[in-house]
């Protein structure tokens, strides 16, 4: 069955929409159109949605046809009807499905599987498991969910990976099912355990073992005047979806409410936005009350004034340029620890369109 739709109610149908993806793109600020084109992409793609080519285009870019066909599956009396009905666990919906008969059959092996642990086991979910752990307990593949380097199964709608989009079709989210995401554990070095103490995270790699050789070889911990207990790898933005689950993966002293935490990474637009991003991480883990009211993550000021410094001295023209596409979106949450003077010196370099590595900074710089 099939019927036309015009642009602008697919626009209504976006607005009015509780889809969790579509909520999340507005909130994170992204152009409506932006998100009006990949939708009807996403339909597209499905074939719910066929362009009427001679209902011309809307003249913007990327243009998109004035009017839609909305193929649906017509819903026929079958031998799904009682089970879709009646059978299954009244905490799936069942919606999708109904309209998708043919997808029904492909992926109802699955749904039973759930279905079933739903009403008989649920009891299990009052305990939270690892994504992978839940995923073997409801359908025998570990990574039926998130899937793996291989698909199992001849049919690709029963190979792994297939969970996520099974899920959301039945209503269903992750956090239903109680579980927690398995992030790479830290890659730190532990010079002392002694709590409280001062924590560093640094971004980049180089900087990390620079840091790690200094103190391993000279049983010092004091780096640019401050002394730090443990050195965190943060590797660019892995260091935001670390700290996100930074109770399953941090050792308990890590989490002392006197400690404080100092990051250092590039002086461009992505380490400091990457920085901003980590201290929202920590702001929700203080409404959490994984860390205490006063736990924040300050920049380690010394050591971007040092690399300024350094920077001035080489000359800011033969530094290197700006990667390009870079988000240059900054808020204050980082600016707002130096002052108007010494922000307003890194601001001035900001524009330029030049940046300043954190590898500007070496072992000659860890004494003061």
């Amino acid at each position: 069955m099939k019927h036309k739709i015009s642009l602008e109610k697919i626009e209504n149908i976006i607005l009015k929409s509780k889809e969790k993806s579509i909520l999340e793109k507005f909130m994170a600020g992204v152009d409506s159109y932006k998100i009006l084109c990949d939708y009807i992409a996403e339909k597209s793609k499905t074939g719910e949605f066929v362009p009427i080519k001679n209902s011309g285009l809307n003249g913007k870019n990327p243009p998109l046809y004035n009017v839609y066909w909305q193929i649906e599956e017509e819903k026929e009396s079958n031998e799904f009807d009682d089970e879709l009905n009646f059978k299954l666990s009244p905490k799936l919906s069942m919606e999708y499905y109904k309209k998708h008969i043919e997808q029904y059959r492909k992926d109802r092996d699955a749904i039973l599987k759930l279905s079933e642990f739903l009403k008989n086991d649920s009891d299990k979910l009052i305990r939270s498991e690892s994504v992978n752990e839940r995923s073997f307990e409801i359908w025998g593949d570990e990574k039926f969910i998130k899937g793996g380097n291989e698909n199992r199964g001849k049919n690709k709608n029963e190979g792994r990976g297939q969970g996520k989009r099974i899920l959301k079709n039945l209503g269903i989210e992750l956090s239903d099912l109680n579980v927690y995401e398995t992030p790479e554990p830290f890659v730190s070095y532990i010079y002392d355990r002694t709590a409280p103490q001062n924590v560093l995270i640094i971004e980049n790699k180089d900087t990390f073992y620079t840091v790690r050789k200094y103190m391993q070889e000279t049983g010092k911990n004091e780096i640019l005047g401050k002394r730090f207990g443990t050195v965190i790898f943060g590797s660019g933005k892995k260091a935001v979806s670390s700290f996100r689950d930074f109770e399953f993966t941090a050792e308990k002293y890590l989490a002392d409410s006197k400690n404080r935490f100092f990051y250092f990474g590039d002086m461009d637009y992505e380490g400091i936005g990457i920085y901003e991003n980590l201290a929202e991480v920590f702001k929700e883990k203080r409404k959490e009350h994984i860390f205490k009211e006063e736990t924040q993550l300050e920049p380690f000021k010394e050591a971007y004034v040092r690399m300024y410094e350094k920077a001035e001295k080489i000359g800011f023209d033969k530094l290197p340029v700006t990667k390009e596409k870079q988000n240059r979106n900054i808020g204050h949450i980082f600016s707002d620890f130096f002052g108007k003077e010494i922000w307003e010196r890194f601001e001035r370099l900001l524009m330029t369109e030049k940046y300043i590595p954190q590898e500007i900074i070496n072992v000659w710089d860890m004494d003061v």
